[in-house]
């Protein structure tokens, strides 16, 4: 199952990378500005030049990110043609010199325990089939005292994304569906949003001390509202949720430091 698992979803990205910056990374990146890079911001002070995993990099978001910051990355994702955009954005950032870009299986890393400064994995657990044992795979690498960042969707939603898509629904016209060619259908996703209290569960399973800020996710808002608005939107409608539920939680742990 696992093995079938991990096949579908090689087959939806290598379907879906050719567009993915323009809709998921457009659409997520204001948490990118808004949540991640402060944290990773702090961690580049506290580990300065450190190695690290970035377990599932897609097309590299989060792995310049953090080689921006003066880390030297380890990239890892299980699809060729994620990985191909990632090359190419890294080199054309003058970055490819900070971060050794790798084909492999996220859940069983080839790397030896305790290997790396820190860890992270954005928007990737909830593609796993085994998403706990996958966290524990993260944590064996990395170093006592050592960081693990995660950020995912969540199955918990916020009342402002419950409304806005009961809202879609209604105002949504009714087209009649088209069934795509077998040449132009695209695979069918693997994921599902996980939920955050377990996720939560799993770090202090770990040992992981762990600090977790939730946020609001109203899709494809950036379509009707300029970023210099759509963040001071988020965030206040984050705010009454920030640390007790969300559709995104950002999770920033530490190993246990012998």
């Amino acid at each position: 199952m696992g093995e079938q698992h991990r096949e579908r979803d090689i087959a939806f990205h290598a379907a879906t990378a050719a567009d993915y910056d323009a809709t998921i990374t457009r659409d997520y990146g204001i948490y990118h500005r808004g949540w991640v890079h402060p944290i990773l911001d702090r961690l580049a002070r506290e580990f300065p030049g450190g190695a690290v995993l970035d377990v599932g990099c897609g097309t590299g978001v989060l792995t310049l990110a953090l080689a921006e910051r003066g880390f030297e990355v380890v990239a890892v994702d299980h699809s060729p043609e994620m990985l191909a955009i990632a090359r190419r954005k890294a080199a054309e950032a003058g970055l490819s010199p900070r971060i050794r870009f790798e084909e492999g299986d996220v859940t069983r890393l080839r790397f030896a325990d305790d290997s790396f400064a820190g860890a992270t994995a954005q928007g990737v657990l909830h593609h796993l089939a085994d998403p706990a044992a996958s966290l524990d795979e993260i944590k064996r690498v990395v170093r006592p005292g050592g960081f693990v960042f995660v950020s995912e969707p969540c199955l918990e939603q916020t009342p402002p994304s419950k409304a806005t898509e009961a809202a879609l629904r209604i105002a949504r016209p009714v087209k009649r569906r088209v069934r795509p060619s077998k040449r132009d259908a695209v695979p069918e996703t693997v994921e599902k949003p996980l939920s955050g209290p377990d996720l939560l569960a799993d770090m202090k399973r770990l040992g992981l001390a762990h600090e977790a800020e939730y946020a609001v996710h109203i899709p494809h808002l950036y379509r009707v509202l300029p970023d210099t608005v759509r963040l001071p939107l988020i965030k206040a409608l984050s705010r009454p949720w920030r640390y007790k539920r969300g559709d995104l939680v950002f999770v920033s742990a530490r190993t246990h430091a012998d």
